[in-house]
């Protein structure tokens, strides 16, 4: 036979042969023990040995085919059996590991005890485990391995620490690292501008967002789908609903398609207008035109947006057309739907509650703040207060929604007394205070919620600051309503409430303004500040007659020991 065919028939058989081994080891299942899996790789050990690139082909076979554990095995047989291990088997196993980055670490330590080198694919491997657990302090650290152990970063390796610093929350370190690009003599690419456009998301960041965007051109780099849906994103989230809008119909000049996420943006800022929710429908009809398949977050906030017109019936075909695209109605879609009748039909409202639990979908802390909605618009006050009480019997604990629908219906009720007692004492509202007793800060409060903690502060802390520490000025901040859309009802509370005790109130001036703003109060600012001369400790308690602030300590334990009706 000549030569060259017998080499083909030589490779051809070790390609054969290299398929039965990756078979045998297939056949023994996700979790073979290792005294079943050894024979087979004894048998096998030899061809390893002198064909390095088995290795390989069967270490990335076991792990596309989900094997990652019988990959373990396989490799721990090679090392304890003298079998030379290279970088990119190393690489394959750590790029398969789904646990936690000090797994990933301790893997590149096994990895250089052996004699081999890590490389930059091997730290890239670690530091998207670090990204997946949002660790952005592992991802620093991996980093200044990496310039310790002199293995040079590319563009992936900076990304991912970016996206992860974005994930977690580190923005401005996120910014400051893309910034420093030109140090690792590296050059910004669309996923380093996909994930600094991620960084603007937090309120007042779509000018940066959109400044990014539409400069890309000029890095000779060309704006993809995801990039416009994350500058949606941040339109939306700084309610720059508009903008948003204009950047969804300004896609189709950059030869762009709309995907999930832009409808879903698009989608979000109409809930975020407050007006549109014929357009939510509209856009949701023209996704199923353009054959992109609605996600979940394209029916919730759909969903939401049909709450301002009250048009349950709609939510409930949504509900019902759902599942046609593979997507089954959770609580919070049911939720929502709860959410557009609970104050124009609470009867079903509570039908649609009902529904859910026949379906064995269990009740979250938001259904049952919808439900007291439901009561509060049919005058029910003691049923809401039943409802609220049996939470913990449900394995439901309150949070800032079930206190701000609890407190709207109970607030004018001497229990309204208990649960704000028990709101404080849990710590519902961590913000409430936390510029000074003498600042009192209404977001995130329901119109209920402001009104008791408006009494509260006046009767209980702003006398006993008059007594013992006396305040430059006494504010209230209640906001402008851009984060919360009871802003303006809670503002108009508060006058109301002001002005029926008789204290006189100014807007505050600069200097109080800015030593507010510079404890982060944002952007949403609206507030009264109290006239000081007025203010009397003796005049407040009498006006407000407040219940001493023990007793609602010791009230506060009967709310969650009194039995309730089950519901």
């Amino acid at each position: 036979m000549p030569r060259g065919h017998k080499d083909r028939y030589s490779s051809g058989c070790s390609e054969f042969k290299e398929e039965s081994d990756i078979s045998k080891i297939l056949a023994l299942g996700q979790n073979p023990y290792p005294e079943e899996l050894r024979p087979v790789c004894v048998q096998c050990a030899g061809k390893w040995i002198k064909y390095p690139k088995y290795i390989t082909n069967l270490l990335q076979t076991l792990v596309d085919k989900g094997r990652v554990r019988v990959a373990e095995l396989v490799f721990d047989f090679m090392r304890g059996n003298g079998i030379e291990m290279g970088t990119i088997h190393w690489n394959t196993m750590i790029s398969a590991l789904q646990d936690t980055p000090e797994t990933g670490l301790q893997w590149l330590d096994w990895m250089k005890h052996s004699g081999v080198e890590p490389d930059v694919v091997s730290y890239n491997a670690v530091l998207k485990q670090s990204q997946h657990t949002k660790d952005w302090q592992k991802s620093l650290q991996i980093l200044e391995d990496m310039t310790r152990d002199q293995v040079a970063a590319n563009i992936r390796t900076l990304n991912t620490v970016i996206d992860t610093c974005v994930q977690s929350g580190q923005r401005a370190l996120a910014v400051q690292l893309a910034l420093s690009l030109y140090e690792w003599h590296l050059e910004v690419d669309v996923l380093t501008c996909l994930s600094l456009i991620d960084a603007f998301h937090e309120y007042g960041g779509w000018q940066k967002a959109l400044s990014l965007l539409f400069g890309m051109p000029q890095l000779e780099l060309e704006a993809n789908e995801f990039c416009f849906s994350s500058a949606m994103v941040s339109c939306r989230n700084s309610h720059q609903w508009q903008r948003a809008f204009h950047l969804f119909y300004s896609m189709q000049a950059f030869q762009l398609l709309p995907d999930a996420a832009c409808y879903s943006a698009m989608i979000g800022a109409c809930e975020e207008s407050g007006t549109s929710w014929a357009l939510a429908l509209s856009l949701l009809r023209q996704m199923m035109r353009s054959q992109v398949a609605p996600n979940h977050s394209c029916f919730t906030s759909t969903l939401v947006c049909l709450k301002i017109p009250q048009e349950w019936s709609i939510a409930m075909e949504l509900l019902s057309f759902m599942p046609q695209f593979g997507i089954i109605p959770n609580h919070i879609h049911w939720n929502a739907a709860m959410s557009t009748c609970a104050t124009s039909d609470w009867q079903q409202a509570l039908v649609l509650m009902n529904m859910m639990r026949d379906l064995g979908i269990h009740p979250d802390t938001d259904t049952v703040a919808i439900a007291m909605d439901a009561y509060q618009t049919a005058s029910l006050w003691q049923t809401a207060l039943n409802m609220f009480r049996s939470m913990p019997t449900l394995e439901l604990f309150p949070g800032i929604r079930s206190y701000n629908s609890a407190l709207n219906t109970l607030h004018q009720m001497e229990c309204g007394f208990e649960i704000w007692s028990s709101a404080l004492k849990e710590g519902v509202y961590p913000k409430l205070l936390n510029k000074g007793r003498n600042i009192l800060d209404l977001h995130r409060l329901s119109r209920g919620a402001a009104q008791i903690a408006l009494r509260w502060w006046l009767g209980e802390v702003v006398p006993e600051l008059l007594e013992s520490d006396p305040a430059r000025y006494y504010l209230i901040i209640t906001g402008h309503g851009k984060e919360h859309k009871e802003g303006s009802v809670i503002s108009d509370t508060t006058r109301h409430l002001l002005d029926s005790l008789g204290l006189r109130f100014r807007l505050p001036n600069k200097k109080e303004k800015v030593e507010v703003q510079a404890q982060a109060a944002g952007e949403d600012f609206g507030a009264f500040s109290l006239t000081k001369k007025h203010l009397s400790a003796q005049t407040l308690r009498r006006q407000l007659k407040l219940p001493s602030l023990w007793r609602l300590w010791v009230k506060t334990v009967r709310v969650f020991t009194v039995a309730a009706r089950a519901w």
